[in-house]
């Protein structure tokens, strides 16, 4: 898919809440630690992001996973390091 391609709505909100979760999933499975109210938000707001900079920025998918993927890890680091 190019960059002037634009995809549908509900193939920017799938790919979008699958690199979230999977990122999660990923991140907490590796800490072995598990908080689901956590999961659920964190998630959410990478993917809700990450959908919006997509699909207002010309419905690029690529742009929807790369948003979403850099603010799911950014918000993993901010939990990790911040205070």
């Amino acid at each position: 898919m190019s960059a002037k391609t634009s995809a549908p709505l509900w193939l920017h909100g799938a790919v979008a809440l699958a690199l979230a979760y999977g990122l999660s999933l990923f991140f907490w499975l590796g800490l072995g630690v598990f908080n689901l109210p956590g999961f659920m938000m964190i998630s959410f707001l990478a993917a809700a992001t990450g959908l919006a900079a997509g699909w207002l920025a010309g419905r690029r998918l690529w742009l929807t996973a790369l948003v979403t993927s850099v603010v799911r890890i950014g918000l993993y680091g901010l939990m990790m390091h911040g205070s």
